[in-house]
């Protein structure tokens, strides 16, 4: 569903507030929310959780936040390391 299409008594969770203005800005973060990256990726939250579990996708944890790398996003869903911006 377009955002234009939404009800306006429908209310947004935080995450999806996030992404709507992320999608607005031209910066790419370095890092994401485990719910933005399942949003981004298009899995489940616990799908996320289980690859970081198993190894297979990096978290680090900033305060209470648990983040995710954007390049190990990239890299999970087959994109070039030239997509991914430059780690620190």
């Amino acid at each position: 569903m377009r955002r234009a299409e939404r009800i306006p008594s429908q209310k947004e969770t935080p995450a999806q507030e996030r992404s709507a203005k992320r999608a607005q800005s031209s910066i790419t973060p370095l890092a994401h929310r485990v719910e933005d990256a399942a949003g981004m990726v298009g899995v489940s939250t616990s799908m996320i959780w289980k690859l970081i579990r198993e190894g297979k996708l990096r978290s680090s944890k900033i305060g209470r936040a648990t983040v995710i790398p954007h390049g190990d996003l990239v890299a999970l869903i087959g994109g070039s390391a030239a997509d991914a911006p430059p780690q620190t």
